[in-house]
């Protein structure tokens, strides 16, 4: 895996944090969807 600059890291750290956090309120919201 290739090192990559401090900024660049942060930005791709930020991009997985995003799109976990995507993906927390995509579940959240079907489950309360099915849940009504």
């Amino acid at each position: 895996m290739s090192r990559l600059p401090a900024g660049e890291w942060s930005a791709f750290e930020s991009g997985i944090l995003w799109w976990q956090n995507r993906e927390c309120a995509t579940a959240a919201g079907t489950r309360l969807r099915d849940w009504k």
